[in-house]
């Protein structure tokens, strides 16, 4: 009974130590890592848009950056061109839907179009620029929040 009553306690051991090492892992390879999250919303006659970056940092230098656009079609004007614009978005992105570390998404529903392009800037650094047109991919979680916000985005 005895030798039982170890081999239980051995093997709970042995789990709790597992999961300790498992923990430690994680906590450490997101050492250094930290999120930016910007938005900015304007109001327009026909249209509402919504734009938010969400900037994911290692060591103060993007690592990954992603751009998410949802235009909001308010009139029936601006309804009935909605698949001109969504042509227009997937003509302008579409050359870069193949490219080494760049994912573009796209949606269209009957009263908005929503756009996301997302870069892994130690997969593709030139294409951080895509994104965040005067963003680049040495800048640092200061200089980008300062960036975003000069351009009316609010920040957290």
């Amino acid at each position: 009974m005895k030798k039982k009553y170890y081999w239980v306690i051995g093997i709970v051991i042995s789990l709790i130590v597992l999961i300790g090492l498992i923990v430690s892992l994680v906590l450490l390879s997101n050492k250094g890592t930290t999120t930016l999250k910007c938005v900015k919303a304007e109001k327009e006659t026909l249209v509402d848009g919504i734009s938010t970056f969400t900037i994911r940092f290692k060591d103060d230098k993007i690592k990954l950056i992603e751009s998410k656009n949802e235009t909001i079609v308010k009139s029936d004007v601006a309804k009935s061109n909605i698949d001109s614009l969504y042509n227009a978005i997937q003509t302008q992105f579409g050359d870069y839907k193949n490219e080494k570390g760049v994912i573009i998404k796209t949606a269209k529903l009957s009263d908005r179009i929503t756009f996301t392009i997302t870069v892994d800037a130690k997969e593709n650094p030139d294409r951080v620029e895509l994104v965040g047109s005067s963003l680049k991919s040495n800048m640092s979680y200061e200089e980008v929040k300062k960036e975003l916000e000069n351009r009316k985005f609010t920040c957290e």
